[in-house]
């Protein structure tokens, strides 16, 4: 008898010792996961001050950090849909005027687009019926396949070096004036390409439509912002 309450006591206290180990594990896990969700909301927090600071204008928190321009420098870019979701109606009408003008005057380089941006597409501007794929997906497609389009911004990209912007290489058309709509991904402006640059090209094919078009790599600020449904900041890196 003696011996086997023995045992039970010892078992006991096993057991016990099984159980403050494994408070002390949850407990652990708890704290480091209490550690990481600090960090988290930290950087979270730090992104929108800095989104939302001194340097912000009061339209979306977009930054232009460009410097001041004199009555004699470049004409700034026109809107674009890689910077934000509501265009004013002067630039929408500008995005026709552009556009129509690319058509028109097929051997015209826009050089406006050599400049950083901050513009806004209009709401319904892209083309949702040519495969937009999730913005989640970060693999190069398949040789045989269109790049992946930004879910929420037609003219960006995803390639190899990451989120990039493009517009026509030619004319600087990024808008199909017919449609009232953004060039939907490389599709798209492969398709403006052929139509309006075939005869100054050998080559037709996709892949010469995405080296000789015109490319603005997506900071990773605007990469952060894209992801949490915001709208970037300045899409300006290269």
């Amino acid at each position: 008898m003696a011996d086997s309450l023995q045992r039970f006591s010892e078992h006991m206290a096993q057991f016990a010792a099984q159980c403050d180990a494994l408070r002390k594990k949850g407990a652990s896990v708890a704290e480091t996961a209490r550690v990481q969700q600090t960090e988290i909301e930290d950087q979270i927090s730090a992104i929108e001050a800095q989104a939302t600071g001194p340097n912000c204008s009061s339209k979306g928190g977009f930054v232009d950090r460009r410097p001041a321009q004199t009555p004699t420098a470049a004409p700034k870019r026109l809107p674009s849909p890689a910077l934000s979701k509501h265009v004013p109606t002067t630039g929408f009408q500008e995005q026709q005027a552009r556009s129509a003008e690319s058509v028109t005057t097929p051997t015209q380089v826009d050089t406006r687009y050599d400049s950083p941006l901050t513009g806004a597409p209009d709401a319904h501007s892209g083309d949702f019926d040519d495969e937009i794929i999730v913005s989640s997906q970060n693999a190069l497609p398949a040789a045989t396949a269109y790049p992946i389009i930004h879910e929420n911004y037609p003219t960006v990209i995803l390639l190899e070096a990451g989120w990039t912007e493009i517009w026509c290489g030619d004319c600087g058309a990024n808008f199909k004036a017919h449609h009232h709509k953004f060039l939907p991904g490389l599709r798209g402006l492969h398709g403006h390409w052929i139509k309006a640059h075939r005869d100054q090209h050998v080559d037709h094919s996709k892949l010469t439509c995405l080296a000789t078009c015109r490319k603005r790599l997506v900071s990773p600020m605007d990469v952060e912002l894209m992801r949490r449904g915001e709208e970037p900041d300045v899409v300006i890196l290269a």
